[in-house]
């Protein structure tokens, strides 16, 4: 089935993949996260035909500021040609111009505010900061690698501030974005109708959460792009102190 999926963060992007990889053929692509043994996530195994190298010439091209040009030349040097989480702009420039304008391409995006604390819990698990989730959400730079310090996924699905994925589903309704794609994909409906949704990375966050107005302001800033697209809102469980 002609149609590829952009991993977002925090968006159930490994219980997606697990539904889509018994729709892929032997040929198809299926990233791997690079750690196999860490994880028990199923496309470690299931991973195929994402190594080897590409021209980085046509991607330079889309770059916008030095950062952009700097990750380009640390994928060509240092990563396979498609690897977990990579944006649209770097699948588009290093497949073949028609499979891109003839695929369909979705991805997911959640809620900024609930995003971010599910993102703090998982950082949390990681490296234990001692930090509070506003303590943490203000003492990071809103600036230069923004991306890499918040879970904004923007740049991963939109070139120059405009989205070049056909669907960009909404977190809240995973199950119906996800049949919806799979149903503009040409799958046939006995096939979506089935479609299972395992939940491989459940059970991460404990607790919802709680921030600062100021927080929940920096939140707001960072995230503008997604916030205008889906006319998102603070959670009203989201208790502001």
């Amino acid at each position: 089935y002609q149609f590829i999926f952009i991993k977002t963060r925090k968006t159930a992007g490994t219980s997606i993949e697990g539904a889509l990889a018994p729709l892929c053929g032997p040929d198809d692509i299926i990233t791997s996260d690079g750690s196999p043994g860490t994880q028990k996530d199923f496309y470690v195994e299931e991973a195929r035909n994402y190594e080897g190298s590409f021209n980085p010439l046509r991607e330079l091209r889309h770059q916008t500021n030095f950062i952009g040009c700097m990750r380009v030349a640390r994928d060509w040097m240092k990563r396979p040609r498609f690897y977990n989480h990579m944006s649209a702009t770097s699948v588009m420039s290093r497949i073949e111009p028609e499979v891109w304008s003839k695929y369909y391409k979705f991805c997911f995006e959640r809620n900024p505010w609930d995003k971010m604390v599910s993102y703090y819990f998982f950082v949390h698990r990681r490296f234990n900061p001692t930090s509070s989730i506003s303590q943490y959400i203000l003492n990071k730079p809103t600036s230069r690698t923004v991306d890499q310090h918040y879970p904004t996924d923007w740049q991963r699905y939109s070139l120059r501030n405009k989205v070049i994925v056909d669907d960009v589903f909404d977190f809240s309704d995973l199950e119906g974005g996800l049949r919806m794609a799979l149903s503009r994909s040409k799958v046939p409906a006995e096939v979506v109708a089935s479609l299972d949704i395992p939940r491989l990375k459940s059970g991460t966050r404990k607790s919802k959460g709680t921030m600062t107005r100021a927080a929940a302001n920096r939140i707001g800033e960072v995230f503008a792009h997604e916030i205008e697209l889906f006319r998102y809102l603070p959670p009203i469980d989201m208790v502001l102190e």
